[in-house]
């Protein structure tokens, strides 16, 4: 297994990440990815787009860290965000939200959102303080995302967008400035979803955010910048690319009118195109 490479570098025009990756397992003839570019612009959300299986979901737990056992697991980063960056640094920036809302049912909704600190909890319980102060900025959060009065509710008494809402709110709590999606709306029906992501939207709006969908619509909705992930072209050799697509002059989030509905059909003409 090759090491996970993560530099820093001031190459990039503009404030924004570069990543540049690479996934191969033993089992596979073939890379799923082979240096592959993704631009991430600082405080804007980028959508990247796809077919079910082209790679996207991949791309985001690589990211995270989550393909260690990966014979080819190379990623660079290059950033004129910070000075100096190296793989636990990166990968300290990032929240990760999954598409399963991975809620605990036992737990209380403000239990939930506070998940990511349980390992601190002994810690923190010795810092009462400290451990009141995190609750009551759970609580803001919960009021942000529409669950002021669910704090104490068992999650399975929720519904699937309640449910959203607070896996959308244990993300913010971290704090991270790099937040990933991957595709977390498309459990929801089509109001809800309408609703999660003018919020999700609105909540944010100061980080850089790369979300994974499968749906043109919601990229229009949500996303600053489009890239389209195309699918395998050669037997041997991964040849993916991310290639920028159309989206209208407005600013997320668009709502769903006649420019967006004729973006919509534009898009989906390219994605058949390059199947």
């Amino acid at each position: 297994m090759s090491a996970c490479n993560v530099l820093a570098s001031n190459l990039t025009k503009q404030n924004e990440y570069l990543v540049t990756a690479s996934l191969k397992y033993e089992a596979s003839q073939s890379y799923i990815y082979q240096d592959i570019e993704l631009r991430l612009p600082l405080n804007q959300v980028t959508c990247l787009l796809g077919q079910s299986g082209c790679g996207k979901s991949s791309l985001l737990k690589h990211l995270v860290g989550l393909h260690k056992n990966a014979c080819v697991n190379d990623l660079l980063i290059q950033t004129s965000v910070h000075s100096s960056l190296d793989v636990k640094g990166f990968q300290h920036e990032l929240a990760y939200m999954a598409q399963q809302d991975l809620l605990l049912p036992w737990l209380s909704v403000i239990d939930n959102v506070l998940l990511a600190y349980d390992l601190k909890r002994p810690i923190l319980k010795k810092k009462s303080q400290f451990n009141q102060a995190l609750k009551s900025r759970a609580q803001e959060i919960l009021e942000q995302v529409g669950l002021p009065d669910k704090a104490d509710k068992k999650v399975f008494t929720l519904s699937g967008g309640m449910r959203q809402r607070v896996a959308l709110a244990r993300t913010l709590i971290q704090d991270k400035s790099i937040i990933l999606m991957d595709e977390p709306f498309s459990s929801v029906d089509a109001i809800t979803r309408d609703k999660l992501q003018q919020l999700s939207s609105h909540l944010l709006k100061n980080k850089t955010v790369l979300l994974v969908t499968h749906d043109p619509l919601e990229a229009l909705v949500m996303g600053h910048n489009i890239l389209h992930f195309s699918n395998k072209t050669e037997k041997e050799t991964t040849l993916k690319t991310l290639e920028p697509m159309p989206l209208p002059n407005s600013l997320p989030p668009r709502n769903i009118g006649n420019e967006v509905s004729g973006y919509h059909g534009q898009l989906m003409q390219i994605m058949q195109a390059r199947q």
